[in-house]
């Protein structure tokens, strides 16, 4: 463990991508890592990589229950969040002749929903330490559309006015 600075980072896609990149990126600056993701195989496999402690926290962001359970359990061995990174995320693209509304629909659970479900869960911890920063990851879909991009541009552009 290096750079240890006793501060704990929760970051949502975790297993993978910008996710898994982020991870170490944040143990490498001393940062104990909460990870969070559905896939629980590739979960374990960037833990086991971390410098730092870590803790996972597997859950599916667009089911509030699994959320609710994964935060329950990670603010009690943690006690606090420092940093919330709210990265998971879906992309399909969609092809304007077959559209396809549970493609639609999935971004808005995963990309927008998501979201939602962790701040409920996280905002209320925050408020009582009175500590805490929180990071919405997004796209330049979510300013402008972008080809084959109609069902994640808009779950995008939620993210944003939210944040």
């Amino acid at each position: 463990m290096k750079n240890k600075i006793n501060k704990v980072a929760w970051v949502t896609g975790a297993s993978s991508g910008i996710g898994e990149a982020l991870c170490y990126e944040l143990s490498n600056k001393g940062y104990d890592i909460v990870l969070t993701a559905r896939n629980i195989a590739n979960l374990k496999k960037v833990s086991q990589k971390i410098k730092t402690k870590s803790f996972i926290a597997q859950a599916d962001v667009s089911n509030a229950k699994e959320v609710k359970k994964a935060a329950k359990l990670f603010i009690k061995f943690f006690g606090k969040i420092d940093l919330c990174i709210l990265n998971a995320g879906t992309y399909k693209s969609v092809d304007a002749k077959k559209i396809d509304s549970k493609v639609f629909l999935d971004h808005i659970m995963i990309n927008y929903l998501g979201v939602v479900n962790c701040l409920e869960n996280i905002i209320p911890n925050m408020i009582a330490k009175n500590m805490g920063k929180i990071l919405i990851i997004s796209s330049a879909a979510g300013i402008r559309g972008l080809p084959k991009a109609s069902a994640y541009g808009p779950s995008k552009s939620a993210i944003n006015n939210l944040a």
